[in-house]
């Protein structure tokens, strides 16, 4: 889905969470230092990030 959505042309803009919060060394997993602790949510920086990376959006 994620991929459809980045490269499908179908939207003027998105909030990339996926992206923003990856660990660069395996992209398909939360960095570690956006994760809660259950490899799934973001903590409190990650969900200050995404809040950053909306506002770059808009």
């Amino acid at each position: 889905m994620n991929h459809w959505i980045r490269t499908s042309g179908e939207f003027d803009a998105y909030a990339d969470f996926g992206r923003a919060l990856a660990d660069p060394a395996d992209p398909d997993r939360l960095h570690p230092a956006y994760d809660y602790g259950d490899a799934l949510h973001p903590n409190d920086a990650g969900y200050r990030l995404t809040a950053k990376t909306v506002v770059e959006v808009l």
